[in-house]
Parts: C-alpha cells; sequence; structure tokens
C-alpha cells in the first residue's frame, strides 16, 4: 500500500482495524459442545474495603476510646470493612434557642391560606406573596388588631431607639414634617375593585353569608412565586 502512494497513518489504521475485527470474531466463536467463549477475561482488581464514616460525639479521651472499640469491632464483623468514626463537637446551647422573633400570621408573606365560612362548611384556599392582612382586606374582611409576639429575651435587652429628638440640619428644621401616604386614595380604590372579583365577595352577595376575618389558618409556606402555584393546585386537590 505504501508502494501505491498510501500514507504511512492511513496504512496503520487499515492495519489495525483489520486485527481488532479478527480479534472480536475469534472472541465470538463458540464450541459446538456448548462451552463457554474463547475470549480472554480481563485481570479484576482485588475488591476494595468499603468505608462507613460514623459520626460521634467528642468529649476528648473517651471518644478517641470508643473510636478505637468500634474500628476493632468492625473489624471482627466484617474484616472488608473499614469503620471511621468522626468525633464531632455537640451543639451550642444558643442553637437550641431562636434569637428572632415569631412573625405574626397576620404579617406572614408567600403563604397558602384557607378561609372558612362561617355559616356553612365552605372554605376558600387562595395564595398570596404579600402579607396576607392585606390579601383578607381585599377580600372584604374587616381591618383587624395584630396580636403584637412575644419578645424574646435579646429584644428585650435592646431597646428601641428614640427618633423623635434626631438632629436636624437648620435648612430642613423649619419645613414641615409630613408622614402621609399619597398612595392611600389609590389603594383604597383598587382594594374595592377588588373585592368585586373576589371569589368570596361573590359567595357573599350569593348566599348572604359573612366571611370571619379570624377563621383562617396558613397551610404552607413558598417564598417563590412559581412553586406557591404549585403549592395551591395541590392543597385545592
Amino acid at each position: 500500500m505504501i508502494e501505491n502512494g498510501f500514507p504511512l497513518k492511513f496504512v496503520d489504521a487499515s492495519i489495525k482495524k483489520t486485527l481488532n475485527r479478527y480479534i472480536d470474531k475469534i472472541n465470538k466463536i463458540n464450541v459446538s459442545d456448548g462451552e463457554k467463549k474463547n475470549e480472554i477475561k480481563p485481570i479484576k482488581d482485588p475488591p476494595k474495603n468499603e468505608i462507613i464514616l460514623l459520626d460521634i460525639p467528642y468529649f476528648g479521651k473517651p471518644s478517641e476510646i470508643l473510636s478505637k472499640r468500634l474500628i476493632s469491632l468492625a473489624k471482627l464483623a466484617r474484616p472488608q470493612t473499614h469503620l471511621q468514626p468522626i468525633p464531632r463537637p455537640p451543639r451550642s446551647i444558643g442553637s437550641h434557642f431562636s434569637s428572632k422573633d415569631p412573625i405574626p400570621k397576620d404579617l406572614q408573606s408567600g403563604v397558602i391560606y384557607q378561609i372558612n365560612c362561617s355559616s356553612c362548611d365552605v372554605s376558600y384556599i387562595g395564595k398570596t406573596i404579600r402579607q396576607v392582612k392585606k390579601r383578607l382586606e381585599e377580600h372584604g374582611a374587616p381591618q383587624f388588631n395584630i396580636t403584637k409576639p412575644k419578645l424574646s429575651s435579646l429584644s428585650k435587652k435592646s431597646p428601641i431607639p428614640d427618633t423623635t429628638n434626631l438632629r436636624r440640619s437648620a435648612r430642613n428644621a423649619g419645613k414641615i414634617i409630613n408622614y402621609s401616604d399619597d398612595k392611600n386614595s389609590f389603594d383604597e380604590e383598587n382594594i374595592k375593585n377588588i373585592r368585586q372579583s373576589s371569589v368570596i365577595t361573590q359567595n357573599e352577595l350569593e348566599t348572604g353569608h359573612q366571611i370571619n376575618g379570624n377563621d383562617w389558618h396558613i397551610l404552607t409556606n413558598d417564598p417563590r412565586s412559581y412553586r406557591l402555584e404549585v403549592r395551591e393546585s395541590l392543597a385545592i386537590l
């Protein structure tokens, strides 16, 4: 083939391809009496020892003694298994106590909620990514007072700073501070429009029943809106 002008790489590839085809043919030959195939079996590596990790509490010298005893017992029971104890310090006392104040149910957001009718067994399941209080007001529930949560010991020790006597510049000292929200009128009109399209409001108009703003509970929480829609569908089912 070289004399005919074929390159050396092409000749080597052709020879290698022919040899591989011949070896595969030999490996696939079956003996007529049903014996095993005449193929060369690769040499397998010896099986490796199985490693098992075990967490144990760390208390100094007793933990080291316990680790050695566990390793010796594992060798007697299963010689091919290697037990590796991992001493870890115990959890701190502070991890058992929450340093954050609980959020009131009315101020939670990203929830699936259920409202029960006070006059019949009809219930409504909905979702909101905003605070539940605002969503219930859109459904027609009266504005109710939010129960203040019990403060933790950390919150009691840190007083709330007084902002009434903050230092102001001479240029801004004579200006009147207006704390009113210009969006109040717009929000009220928007809430009226939402109430008219609310399923609960329609049920009240058809049956004459009144919604109980306190008879509701949270089914589940999720901060992501798309997963909240999936949870709502599953809750309705």
